[in-house]
């Protein structure tokens, strides 16, 4: 079933300085959940209550879920005015763009989701304040870089060490591979074959420098993670004591 799921994974079992865990199969992460065409007996295993999904209505339409989840919670972290293939983007792609630009463009997008999206962090976080809400999954296309940056947040608020939760982020490079070379395919098409595989790397990967260009902005600004999600999007402390109570052992 895993094979079937791009970058399916628990998020649970790492422990933090207090020696506390993450409870394991409270949360998991994935990409687009397309390959499954109906309820998989595997796949029911997991008994999930609650899926997040950050993807667009248009990335929705072109990957269509056909599990008959009950409860599908649909948060685009994307910040509207700047989102991935707008049309500067484009623009970008299709002329002569250069490694070094896709790779900007990467942390650009990072940088937006820390500074434009605490509303949708909210609904998020707000949603592992509910007991019911568990098992939950978090899954956008890839599952690599708005779950990535989402997932990131949830460990580092559970005080995970940044050097785990970086390795965590970084295993999605040995997970979507496959999966993205349709994506790697529209792009070069797009470009007129001016974009060749290792230019397209940036798009493609994910990269230590991206989840730190999102973390720089908070930390710039607020001392934990906890601060961030208080005092940017309005989690209330008895929200975060909720969060921590439910996913820590």
């Amino acid at each position: 079933m895993k094979r079937k799921i791009v970058n399916f994974r628990d998020i649970g079992g790492f422990s933090n300085d207090s020696n506390q865990f993450i409870k394991e199969k409270q949360i998991y992460r994935a990409g687009n959940l397309s390959q499954i065409k109906s309820i998989s007996p595997a796949f029911s295993s997991y008994k999930i209550a609650t899926v997040i999904d950050l993807r667009t209505l248009v990335e929705k339409g072109y990957h269509y879920t056909r599990y008959d989840f009950k409860n599908v919670v649909n948060v685009p972290l994307v910040d509207k005015n700047r989102q991935l293939l707008n049309r500067k983007t484009l623009k970008l792609i299709s002329g002569k763009a250069t490694e070094k630009d896709l790779e900007n463009l990467m942390i650009d997008t990072y940088k937006n989701m820390a500074l434009y999206c605490q509303d949708e962090i909210n609904t998020i976080f707000s949603l592992l304040t509910e007991e019911k809400n568990f098992p939950l999954l978090i899954h956008c296309s890839a599952g690599k870089d708005r779950t990535g940056f989402i997932v990131a947040l949830i460990q580092l608020l559970l005080e995970i060490p940044y050097q785990i939760v970086l390795t965590h982020y970084l295993a999605s490079n040995d997970h979507v591979t496959k999966s993205l070379r349709g994506p790697a395919r529209l792009l070069k098409t797009i470009s007129f074959n001016r974009l060749d595989d290792q230019t397209l790397k940036p798009i493609t990967t994910v990269r230590k420098e991206y989840l730190d260009a999102a973390l720089d902005l908070i930390y710039a600004k607020h001392s934990s993670i906890e601060a961030f999600l208080v005092t940017d999007c309005n989690m209330s402390i008895d929200d975060i004591k909720k969060i921590k109570d439910n996913l820590l052992s």
